[in-house]
């Protein structure tokens, strides 16, 4: 394992260990010319234990990723070696493994499930569409980063292969056990179908928390683990791990629309999940004695004991308390603001009054009412809307 600060190739800075295996160990970088960060992997050439021989795998990874852009995949910047490795340079992705925060916070919630598993679906849909056909053949959430805009990248193409149409059989059985669909361990050659059982298992490991590399190595229904996750997504994960690859969703294509089709539970939080260091616990003990002693207090100043009554007071019927109600609306309406039964009234009283003045006046100028009488009509009307008027008023 490279030392912090060594510098290769003459411009890339080592800063830290990303993280290590048994073949390879990936690193931070800094391009001192460019002054930006990168992945870097490094494979020993002395491994004697990597299948088809360490350069041969490096490359063909690196040739696989080269010529491929995608948002769920990460960029190759630069190859080399020196006399102990060979080294990829790849983008640098800001973020955590799903198998990391699987560590730390436990099963995932559905609604992030679902989103996480429509990208990668999008992901293997791009990979399997190439002229020369992509399978990738080792999705787990190790090899899973889930970026700071809540986004994931599938990383890791060590175990990838170009799909042979007319291969009868992979010249490499790569994978990791207990994500590895059936196939993997017989004599054929492994295609997109594969692929989505390694989605699935992923899923499924996201859904409940178990590691399906650990006992009881088998896959049980996710809602016998969690009844409160959905019947639907239970039957989609279910589908995808058929053993039968004839059973499964025969595409990445027709799996993304089932995917699709999933309703997202409420509360999504499209933000990348943080992974804070674990803090050291503290006795908190006495500071909620400190405080249930002060809250006792100001409930004691704040509250007058209340005098015993006299008599039970009895509840109101149901009309009784309708008509409260009602009183209680026009004494507690607006200043300025009547009630609307009594601004109908006065409206309806002002008309009326209003259509009998014009009467008057009409048969006045016509002659068919004295002058004197007209105008006595015309003050008692005057005097009996004014009286109506004060009475609503009040």
């Amino acid at each position: 394992m490279l030392e912090v600060n060594t510098i290769l190739d003459g411009r890339y800075k080592i800063l830290n260990v990303i993280g290590k295996g048994g073949t390879s160990c990936v690193y931070l970088a800094e391009n001192l010319r460019l002054h930006n960060y990168c992945a870097l992997k490094e494979v020993y050439k002395n491994n004697s234990g990597l299948i088809g021989g360490t350069r041969g795998g490096l490359i063909a990874e690196a040739a696989i990723l080269i010529r491929l852009r995608h948002t769920g995949l990460p960029v190759i910047h630069d190859i080399f070696e020196d006399d102990r490795s060979y080294f990829v340079v790849m983008e640098y992705i800001e973020g955590h493994s799903l198998n990391r925060i699987l560590e730390t916070a436990g099963p995932r919630p559905e609604a992030d499930v679902i989103r996480w598993g429509r990208q990668l679906c999008g992901v293997l849909q791009y990979l399997h569409t190439q002229p020369q056909p992509i399978i990738y053949r080792d999705m787990k959430p190790g090899n899973i980063m889930l970026k700071n805009d809540g986004n994931v990248t599938l990383i890791d193409f060590g175990a990838a292969r170009e799909y042979k149409t007319a291969g009868t059989g992979d010249t490499a059985y790569l994978g990791t056990h207990g994500y590895a669909a059936p196939e993997q361990y017989g004599s054929g050659q492994t295609d997109a179908r594969t692929d989505i059982y390694y989605l699935g298992m992923t899923l499924y490991h996201l859904a409940t928390g178990r590691d399906p590399r650990l006992p009881p190595y088998k896959i049980q229904p996710i809602r016998e683990i969690d009844p409160y996750l959905s019947k639907k997504l239970e039957r989609v994960i279910q589908k995808c791990t058929q053993p039968d690859p004839g059973t499964r969703y025969q595409t990445a294509e027709e799996l993304s629309r089932e995917l699709n089709r999933l309703p997202l539970p409420k509360g999504v939080r499209p933000q990348g999940v943080s992974v804070p260091e674990s803090e050291p616990e503290r006795d908190i003990t006495g500071e909620l004695t400190k405080f249930n002693k002060i809250q006792a207090k100001i409930e004691t100043e704040a509250l007058p004991e209340e005098e015993p009554a006299l008599f039970e007071e009895e509840e109101p019927e149901e009309w009784e308390t309708t008509l409260w109600e009602e009183e209680m609306v026009e004494e507690t309406a607006e200043p300025g603001e009547e009630p609307r039964r009594k601004k109908k009234m006065i409206r309806l009283i002002s008309a009326a009054c209003l259509m009998v003045v014009v009467m008057l006046m009409g048969g006045i100028e016509l002659g068919f009412i004295p002058p004197i009488d007209g105008l006595r009509y015309f003050i008692f009307l005057f005097s009996l809307y004014g009286t109506i008027a004060i009475i609503h008023k009040i």
